[in-house]
């Protein structure tokens, strides 16, 4: 069943079991699922876990850390993501104006938990940054939601190792993107 309503919609009910639950609603700026729809499915799939029932965008808060010890890191950060169904597409950047703490730098403060898998060790990108003593930076998110930071050894076989805040300037920033999956 369908019917334009007084606020000139669309709207779509289904008679089955002689309800009239609404399901869609479609006006001239956007089209809404109700709570209960399962989600959009494509072709002839009618798996509800296939179902693409989430779009999200927002702002996240970036932390940056030290893995030992107490982290004394002074910095000021900002972010973006966009959630599509499971996957969260980051952008994020970090100012840092102290360092502090011993062990491996790390990031953190996902906006959603992680897919806690092994499939979902993430490769980070890390684009502009400064107050690194590595040229050759590479990040990788583990499976539980933080990022390692790395640096590339580029004078025997090219291996990576974890960035020490001893290695960092006292102050600098690094912009940084990624995909992954949510839990």
């Amino acid at each position: 069943q369908s019917s334009a309503a007084a606020d000139s919609a669309i709207v779509i009910s289904p008679t089955k079991n002689d309800t009239n639950t609404e399901i869609v609603r479609i006006n001239q700026d956007w089209v809404r699922l109700h709570s209960n729809c399962s989600g959009i499915q494509f072709n002839s799939d009618t798996g509800s876990g296939n179902a693409l029932n989430d779009y999200e965008k927002g702002s996240w808060t970036p932390t940056i850390f030290s893995s030992n010890a107490s982290s004394n890191w002074t910095y000021t950060s900002s972010g973006r993501y966009v959630k599509v169904g499971h996957l969260v597409s980051l952008w994020g950047q970090i100012s840092w104006t102290g360092v502090g703490g011993s062990g491996a730098v790390n990031i953190a403060g996902l906006p959603y938990s992680t897919h806690n898998t092994a499939a979902n060790n993430a490769a980070v990108t890390i684009g502009a940054r400064s107050g690194w003593n590595y040229h050759r930076l590479c990040g990788q998110m583990h499976q539980s939601g933080y990022i390692n930071i790395q640096f590339v050894d580029a004078s025997g076989s090219y291996g990576s190792f974890n960035v020490s805040p001893g290695a960092v300037n006292s102050s600098g920033h690094i912009y940084i993107n990624w995909s992954y999956e949510a839990g």
